[in-house]
């Protein structure tokens, strides 16, 4: 009880606790051997989609080989291509800054192609405006992990600041990048409750354009890594800002073609990677 902390050695050593049976300290281990190989199996078949999602969208939107739709093959006179491998089945191919794409795409820069780009709360957030365990959840960069935006460590704000920073609200699939480092892991926002960030880039993906997992893949593939790192080098602080990822530039087909890719597919690939880790935390 002594606020300068009078427990003694003696004292500390006469405590006495409970130890449960060496039985039951066995059982509860095995318990919790079951549980943690459940979690790393859980993890690894996540990690799996994301693989194949990552395989995915090289194939469609690096090596052109996306599924030929019924619509385009129709448009061409030839319905039995639909399904096929556009590359390989001698799809279209016209010039655009000396790369050779598929014909009804273009150039565009990410900002073309998202609802917008912006930047959570910068700076140091006071003490203050935080909570423990209620309120509003804060996202930081520490939460972006290699396996998901992490919820396990968050901070809390007070609503009232939550309503006064508008644009670092955030929204189911609004994928997030940390501001300092090079592209630092996009993460997807996955839950449905209010929250708010500090110190990450914000993309809010039009889902009728270029859908939340789309935007996420691009943003870890080699051309975007490289052009964050062009953007970056040479620059004193390495700080990562809304116009460099804006202007990250990709080809992509534009919305009046019908040589189009289906992406429904990566939206199933995150719904199933979001199970999966879900099972493995709780």
């Amino acid at each position: 009880n002594s606020v300068r902390g009078g427990f003694s050695w003696a004292d500390f050593c006469n405590m006495e606790l409970p130890v449960p049976s060496i039985e039951k300290q066995r059982e509860i281990v095995s318990e919790y051997n079951v549980v943690n190989d459940r979690i790393a199996l859980n993890e690894q078949l996540a990690q799996k989609l994301e693989d194949t999602a990552q395989a995915i969208y090289k194939q469609w939107f690096v090596d052109f080989e996306f599924p030929i739709s019924k619509e385009y093959a129709e448009s061409i006179g030839k319905p039995e291509l639909e399904g096929k491998p556009y590359k390989s089945s001698g799809g279209e191919f016209v010039s655009s800054d000396n790369f050779e794409i598929p014909e009804g795409w273009e150039k565009y820069r990410l900002e073309q192609l998202v609802d917008r780009v912006c930047v959570g709360f910068v700076g140091t957030l006071h003490s203050s405006y935080c909570r423990e365990h209620e309120g509003v959840r804060l996202l930081r960069t520490t939460d972006l992990t290699d396996q998901g935006m992490s919820y396990f460590d968050n901070k809390f704000v007070f609503p009232d600041f939550h309503k006064k920073n508008k644009k670092s609200q955030l929204q189911y699939g609004d994928v997030l990048v940390a501001r300092h480092g090079s592209n630092g892991m996009p993460v997807i926002y996955d839950r449905y409750d209010e929250a708010n960030c500090l110190n990450v880039v914000i993309v809010k993906p039009e889902a009728s354009r270029m859908l939340p997992k789309v935007v996420q893949l691009f943003m870890k593939s080699d051309s975007a890594v490289e052009q964050v790192r062009g953007s970056l080098r040479g620059s004193v602080q390495s700080v990562l800002n809304t116009k460099i990822v804006a202007e990250l530039s990709l080809f992509y087909f534009s919305e009046t073609t019908k040589n189009k890719a289906d992406a429904s597919i990566f939206s199933t690939i995150q719904e199933n990677i979001q199970t999966f880790i879900r099972r493995g935390l709780f």
